[in-house]
Order: structure tokens, then sequence, then C-alpha cells
């Protein structure tokens, strides 16, 4: 996830704009409005942040900015559990969490696809009398084996790559 502060203006040719904060997660962004309003002049865009001068009280405006982040940043880990960290973490248990979203977010074209991986790979590790594979499990090795057991599905090569 990133945050990336910006000067958001609604027409290319205004003199002001509104700090806004832009977060990354996972290739989608979302727009939080700061409710700043700052004349262009003062925003250095290399640096996102309020240039150094007389007319405005930069200091405050990028206090703001940094704990508005800093705020966000917090919330996002309260959000989101941080399990790849975490070796003994099902990973057949997040694989199935994954797949939840997917059905929230109304991604049914992805979730197919992603629901026939994980039958595959529940059926793949039964063959070796296992019922949960750990995020520790899963190395080259592991994958390799997946792929020839793909192979003898008689699975065409793109579609063995796409699981």
């Amino acid at each position: 996830m990133t945050i990336t502060p910006y000067l958001k203006k609604r027409n290319t040719s205004d003199n002001y704009g509104i700090i806004n904060l832009r977060i990354t997660k996972n290739r989608k962004s979302e727009y939080h409005s700061l409710k700043i309003n700052l004349k262009e002049k003062f925003w250095n865009d290399n640096r996102k942040e309020v240039r150094k001068n007389d007319e405005v009280d930069y200091i405050t405006i990028n206090e703001k900015i940094n704990d508005e982040i800093e705020k966000l940043k917090k919330q996002q880990k309260i959000d989101e559990p941080e399990l790849l960290g975490k070796k003994n973490v099902s990973f057949i248990q997040y694989f199935r969490n994954y797949l939840d979203e997917l059905t929230s977010l109304k991604k049914l074209g992805t979730y197919k696809k992603y629901n026939t991986t994980l039958q595959h790979l529940t059926e793949f590790i039964k063959k070796d009398g296992k019922t949960d594979l750990k995020f520790s499990d899963v190395d080259y090795l592991l994958i390799e084996n997946f792929d020839k057991y793909l192979q003898k599905l008689h699975l065409k090569s793109n579609t063995r790559n796409g699981y």
C-alpha cells in the first residue's frame, strides 16, 4: 500500500487546488481529501509537500499531511492482518479468504479461475494425505510437483501456467 499526497485541480487552468491523498492498494486507488485549498505555486510536486513561503503556514499543512498519512497506515494495519509474516498460517485458508473477497467485489471471472486453481491444489495435496498447506510448505519443489500433477490431468501449458 502506498499513500501519495498531491494537489488536485478541477481544471488545468486553475490557480488553486485541494490537497488530496491517493491510497493505492493492490493496484487500485482510492482518494482522500484533506480539504485544504492551496495555490498551485506553493505546492512542490516533486517532494509532495507545501513549499517554504511566507504567505501560508507550510509547516502546519505539511504536518497535517504527514499525520493523516500515518493515521491511514495505522488503520490499514488494523484492517489487514499480517498473514505472510507467519509461516504456520494456512495457505488454503488464506486462498479461501481471498476468494470470499473476490466474491464481495463481484469479480466473478477471476473468482472462477482461482476457485478452479484451489480445487486442483486441494486434490493435489490430498494425494499426499494432507488436508492443509502452510505458507512454509510453499516452495519451488511444490510448484514443480503441482505442475507435473496438472500435466497428468492433460492440461495445456497455458492453463497450467495460469493455475
